[in-house]
């Protein structure tokens, strides 16, 4: 089929720019009090179809190299699709799944990577799509944080530079509420081939006894699919702050149709566009590999079977 030229056109220019559909941590699904960490809420990012930007902060800049060094590109002022706020919160929620599988450095390694990509990708908008969008009342993270730690003497330089609290504290009691849309429920268009390389890596890992593998996925390792991974970490774990169906069956870039939906608080909004979709397909490690990124190395190899 001959398209015409400025449709060409479009195309190869929305291919060559980076782009993120969400942004930041901008609204706790449930009340946080005077002193309770911000970390204790599920956040929700705010609806954000712009480019991706750089983490303002070093100190956060470095937690994500380590965290996601098959997404860190060399540069220092590497553009992203995620704030330093969910950086914090990447990190703070994968540590408590190190206790489980940390003792395979492959398989942590992909599970880790299996988040960075969703939420931090520069190209996000090539695979992740919302599908609903929700009006909420936003909140500032950074704050709560601040005064989190004020309270437990804690307060660490290195994370806020340059931040005037007082002066936000104030600006923020004067003003009205801020409401935008956040997004709760997101279509991940994910290699096959890759959710199945996560499993493989992780399948045989046991903790005291039992399998590892099986808070993630629902189902005893031995059954544990693509498909079924994809359900329980995006429909059943209650501690994401938002829905996922991961669209597994899509192998080449597309032009895809898009339904969203819009909630506010009298009135539900359909619409649909057309995007073009590139499922990710992320570097993976088996069990038995060691991985290495230039000249950092991440890992031994794990034995596959470790109790």
């Amino acid at each position: 089929m001959n398209y015409p030229i400025f449709v060409v056109l479009l195309v190869l220019i929305y291919k060559c720019q980076s782009k993120c559909v969400m942004y930041d941590a901008c609204a706790n699904l449930s009340p946080l009090y005077k002193g309770q960490s911000p970390f204790e809420s599920r956040w929700q990012n705010c609806e954000h179809n712009g480019e991706p930007k750089p983490i303002d902060n070093r100190h956060i800049f470095e937690m994500y190299k380590k965290l996601c060094p098959s997404l860190y590109n060399g540069d220092e002022e590497q553009a992203l699709c995620c704030s330093a706020n969910q950086v914090r919160i990447l990190v703070k929620s994968i540590s408590e799944a190190e206790a489980i599988i940390g003792s395979c450095p492959s398989c942590y390694f992909n599970f880790r990577n299996f988040w960075c990509q969703i939420t931090c990708h520069p190209d996000q908008h090539r695979f992740v799509q919302p599908i609903e969008y929700k009006l909420l009342e936003t909140n500032n993270f950074t704050h709560l944080l601040h005064e989190y730690e004020k309270a437990k003497h804690s307060y660490d330089l290195d994370y806020y530079p340059n931040y005037d609290y007082e002066e936000e504290e104030a600006a923020a009691q004067s003003k009205p509420k801020k409401m935008a849309y956040v997004v709760s429920k997101i279509n991940v268009y994910m290699s096959r081939e890759y959710l199945t390389g996560l499993i493989d890596s992780c399948k045989d890992l046991k903790l005291y006894g039992s399998d590892a593998l099986q808070g993630f996925c629902g189902v005893p390792a031995k059954q544990c699919t693509p498909e079924q991974y994809g359900y329980n970490m995006g429909l059943v774990v209650e501690q994401n702050p938002f829905k996922m169906n991961f669209i597994l069956n899509q192998t080449q870039e597309k032009m895809l149709p898009i339904h969203r939906t819009r909630i506010n608080d009298t009135q539900i909004k359909e619409e649909t566009g057309d995007f073009l979709i590139k499922p990710v397909m992320p570097k993976y490690f088996m069990c038995n590999e060691s991985y290495q990124f230039g000249n950092l190395d991440y890992g031994s190899k794990c034995s596959c079977k470790v109790s």
